[in-house]
C-alpha cells in the first residue's frame, strides 16, 4: 500500500469556507454549537463565495485557494457537497485549489465512499478522532466504530 502525502509549498494561500450545515449526527461532550438548525448552504450561496474567492486570489496574486466544507458535519449535506464539487470543476478558475472538509467520520459509507474513491485526487478528507476508543466513544457518543478508519487509510483520504 503506497501512501501518498501531501506537503505544502510555501504558497500564498487562502479559504474559502462554506458552512454547509449546523446539523450533526453526534452530541459531542464539547460541542460549541448549542442551536442546531437543519437548513443546508443554497447553492447559489456557495457558488458566490467561490466566485468571489477567486476573484480575491486572482487581485491579490494568492497561489492557491482551498475550498473548506464545514460543519456541523459536513457530510450531512453531501448531496450538495456533491452538486458544489460538480459545478466546481466544470468550471476553469485562475488560481489552482483543493477541495477538503473535516468530518467526524461516521456518514462515510456507501455512495460517500464511492464517491471520496472516485474523487481523492481533487477531494480530501480531514478525519477528526478524539485518540483512543475510550477517549473518543466517551468525547463524541460513542461513534468510535462507526468509523471506517481502515478505509480512510487505505485510500490515503487521510493524510499527513
Amino acid at each position: 500500500m503506497e501512501k501518498r502525502t501531501f506537503r505544502y509549498e510555501k504558497l500564498k494561500r487562502c479559504t474559502c469556507t462554506l458552512y454547509m450545515t449546523e446539523t450533526c449526527n453526534l452530541n459531542c461532550v464539547y460541542c460549541y454549537e448549542h442551536i442546531k438548525g437543519k437548513d443546508l448552504m443554497p447553492l447559489n450561496i456557495a457558488q458566490s463565495g467561490i466566485k468571489s474567492t477567486f476573484e480575491r486570489a486572482k487581485k491579490e496574486q494568492i497561489d492557491y485557494v482551498e475550498i473548506l466544507f464545514h460543519g456541523g458535519e459536513p457530510f450531512i449535506a453531501f448531496q450538495r457537497i456533491k452538486d458544489i464539487c460538480e459545478w466546481l470543476w466544470a468550471q476553469e478558475w485562475p488560481t489552482k485549489y483543493i477541495c477538503y472538509a473535516t468530518t467526524n467520520g461516521t456518514l462515510i459509507h456507501n455512495e460517500v465512499k464511492e464517491w471520496l474513491m472516485k474523487n481523492k485526487e481533487r477531494f480530501i478528507v480531514g478525519l477528526s478522532l478524539d485518540g483512543t476508543r475510550e477517549m473518543h466513544n466517551r468525547n463524541r457518543s460513542n461513534s468510535y466504530d462507526k468509523i471506517d478508519i481502515p478505509f480512510l487509510l487505505r485510500t490515503g483520504l487521510n493524510r499527513e
